[in-house]
């Protein structure tokens, strides 16, 4: 893990081996996933130096609300995942005790790029609404899990 403070400096801190899921059920291992041995480590660090802000690098792997929002206060996070995903991310999170939602996505015009998003993220047509001769949307669903009370 590379760690930014006292300016941009960047040094590895910290390191966790991953031990692949099938592996550690055959040899009776504990089994964390790259993003929770990733967040181990940022709230380690964090809480060790309270007093600091640190800003964390990682690919697209790392940025998804299972990072997201169990990053310690003091610590942001760079990722490649897209504006639409985090804003996607953080919408079903506050949507998740409706357990679904909706949106709607142009067929007529085309919106190839928007169609592949939602199917990606497990959303799927359920109906279509056109608007004059001009535009036709298709209607997306995504049934979402409630939200659970700790």
């Amino acid at each position: 893990m590379l760690v930014g403070c006292a300016g941009w400096l960047c040094l590895p801190i910290l390191f966790r081996l991953y031990v692949p899921r099938k592996t550690a059920d055959k040899k009776r291992l504990p089994y964390s996933t790259k993003p929770e041995l990733a967040v181990q480590m940022l709230e380690l660090i964090c809480r060790r130096f309270q007093n600091r802000r640190f800003h964390a690098i990682g690919d697209s792997a790392y940025g998804g609300k299972s990072v997201l929002l169990k990053l310690p206060v003091n610590c942001g996070l760079t990722s490649r995942l897209t504006m639409g995903a985090r804003l996607y991310d953080a919408m079903e999170t506050v949507a998740a005790p409706l357990q679904r939602m909706v949106c709607d996505v142009n067929i007529e015009p085309r919106n190839d790029a928007s169609l592949a998003f939602h199917a990606a993220r497990g959303y799927h047509e359920v109906g279509r609404l056109a608007h004059g001769s001009v535009k036709t949307v298709a209607l997306m669903s995504k049934e979402l899990a409630a939200a659970q009370s700790s």
